[in-house]
């Protein structure tokens, strides 16, 4: 076997080793999933509406985001969580829900990690070495591995950014406007990567006069994504409908400028979640600094591009009152693993045993690193630093960390629901804080009134109005001080007792005299 071959086959089993290792630690991290965070339910619940009732335009609810991961996430139920009774009614485990709608992240953050490769490899000018050692930081980031198994909209935005930036970087530019329009279709947080492409874009002008053709190319995927985006939203207007774009707008408020005394508890809050991109704390800390006086000495326009950006990203998120969200700054992974994935590689060393005798060529690759004190402490560098990563990954995995999706405070839901399910039909349920959990676990063919009132005087108000003699539910978590809602609720004339309680959960039983 010619040696070109060979280091196409290692090269293809490396891939291999790194992207199982990612399905290793994502696959750990489903098995530990809890149960779903309030905005995780609030995305389920409308993509088990397309899937169960059809609302395929997605009219049911308010969004105030673009409608593909509403649709990945019921296609997933379609296919791995509907099923049908004996009269061919539509329904929805919820655990089978838990899964199916975990699994669309989970198979794109394993794919992250193969692109991230791909983009190391085209900036770092076919560098294999780092390519691959960027992907290993990737698939061992404790921030993608948490993401990896949840409903959240951030992992396809991210991975079709991502593509945005690969293709880009390769010079077909009608994909990357493609695929960019793909990433702002599933989130419009990905608009963070468009100084990347525009630099891109510089970059290959001044090599190639061809590059302004791409360049209009990808402006028309963008405008005419736009325009789709657009047409869809109008025929949900034209449905009854709020307009997405509206209430985007409405959300996301205009971005005021950190006051210079608030600077300390901005970068506390974004360092608390940064901390966590390769480890933990120090961890991350030391590999940062490496990649980021590595990319300067190198002067590599694109990593100087990446590292620029980088940093400009930081900087925006303290100076700016940008929402610091962890799965915000998602978006940091794919630029930092690849400048980290350069910082620690190294050429390979030479040798001076024959290259003719495969056994030797072997053994030869094996025992480079050791041939100096250099390669040496670059090779116990690498070896120490993926160790660290793999152990932080697994804690991240195992679900040790306060981040990502639902962190315990609604473990203990299903349970409530199943009780609250047990009453009788038409039953009144109170609800003030748990809006699109509860209503995701007591199913879509749920017979009680579950009503919302915002303070206190308002439920007491509504209570004492409504001619129901049964025994009405207020149900609670466990954290919220509700001493007011009761007192209000007795001093009305309502007899009040604990008639279900957990650890973050109670119900209370009310009843009129």
């Amino acid at each position: 076997m010619s040696s070109f071959s060979q280091n196409k086959l290692k090269r293809f089993f490396g891939l291999i080793v790194v992207i199982y290792s990612a399905m290793i630690f994502t696959t750990l991290a489903l098995h530990q999933a809890r149960r779903w965070h309030p905005d995780e339910a609030f995305y389920m619940t409308i993509a088990r509406n397309a899937a169960i009732h059809g609302d395929w335009m997605l009219v049911s609810e308010p969004l105030d985001k673009p409608p593909f991961s509403y649709y990945s996430n019921a296609l997933a139920l379609v296919f791995l969580g509907i099923k049908s009774d004996e009269n061919g009614v539509l329904f929805l485990d919820v655990y089978q829900g838990e899964f199916a709608g975990r699994i669309p992240s989970l198979l794109m953050s394993v794919l992250l990690v193969a692109v991230i490769i791909a983009i190391a490899k085209s900036v770092w000018r076919d560098d294999w070495r780092s390519a691959a050692i960027a992907g290993v930081f990737a698939a061992l980031s404790p921030l993608r591995i948490v993401f990896a198994a949840t409903a959240f909209t951030d992992i396809p935005m991210l991975l079709f950014a991502t593509l945005a930036l690969w293709m880009a970087l390769r010079g077909k530019w009608g994909w990357s406007g493609i695929w960019f329009m793909m990433s702002l279709a599933a989130k419009p947080q990905s608009i963070f990567y468009a100084p990347v492409l525009i630099g891109i874009g510089i970059l290959q002008m001044r090599q190639s006069r061809n590059c302004k053709q791409g360049l209009i190319r990808f402006a028309f995927a963008v405008g005419l994504g736009i325009i789709i985006l657009w047409l869809w939203d109008a025929m949900r207007v034209n449905m009854g409908a709020s307009s997405f774009w509206q209430l985007g707008q409405a959300y996301y408020t205009p971005t005021q400028i950190t006051a210079f005394a608030d600077y300390p508890r901005r970068i506390g809050e974004l360092w608390a979640t940064v901390q966590y991109l390769f480890g933990q704390g120090i961890i991350t800390t030391f590999f940062l600094i490496v990649a980021a006086i590595n990319t300067i000495r190198r002067r590599n326009d694109l990593g100087l591009l990446f590292l620029a950006w980088l940093l400009g990203f930081l900087i925006l998120h303290i100076a700016l009152t940008l929402n610091l969200f962890d799965r915000n700054l998602l978006l940091l992974l794919p630029v930092a693993s690849v400048l980290v994935g350069r910082a620690f590689s190294t050429p390979s060393a030479s040798t001076n045993i024959s290259q003719k005798i495969p056994i030797y060529q072997f053994r030869a690759q094996c025992l480079a690193p050791l041939q100096s004190p250099r390669h040496f402490f670059v090779f116990v560098i690498q070896g120490g630093g993926v160790l660290i990563c793999a152990v932080f990954g697994f804690i991240a995995a195992t679900g040790a960390y306060n981040i990502g999706g639902d962190d315990g405070r609604h473990d203990g839901i299903d349970d409530v629901a199943n009780y609250l399910n047990s009453k009788p039909i038409a039953t009144v349920i109170y609800d003030r804080w748990l809006d699109w959990e509860l209503d995701y676990y007591m199913g879509e063919w749920t017979n009680k009134r579950r009503v919302y009132y915002p303070t206190a005087q308002q439920l007491v108000n509504g209570a004492r109005q409504l001619e129901e003699s049964g025994t009405r539910y207020f149900v609670v978590p466990t954290i919220q001080n509700v001493s007011d809602w009761l007192n209000a609720l007795s001093s009305s004339g309502f007899e009040i007792t604990i008639d279900y309680e957990s650890y973050h959960f109670r119900i209370y039983a009310l009843q009129l005299p």
